[in-house]
């Protein structure tokens, strides 16, 4: 049996992350929540610089997706 390691042995997320706890589909809800979460906290801490920032840090994200679109891949 292996153990785990990083971030499945902390406390609070251990329990959620290990394999088999929970399914993925949730795991990926769960992270859509953090990420929002964590775009709301930032929003309120920085204000409407840190609403711009998000967007702006994915447009290399979006642009290479439409390419590996265009590709076919």
């Amino acid at each position: 049996m292996t153990q785990a390691t990083g971030i499945a042995t902390a406390p609070l997320f251990g329990p959620l992350l290990r394999k088999g706890a929970i399914s993925r589909d949730a795991r990926i809800l769960l992270a859509i929540l953090l990420f929002l979460v964590l775009w709301g906290l930032s929003v309120a801490t920085f204000g409407i610089v840190a609403l711009a920032m998000v967007p702006l840090a994915l447009v290399p994200v979006v642009y290479s997706v439409l390419i590996l679109i265009t590709v076919g891949k």
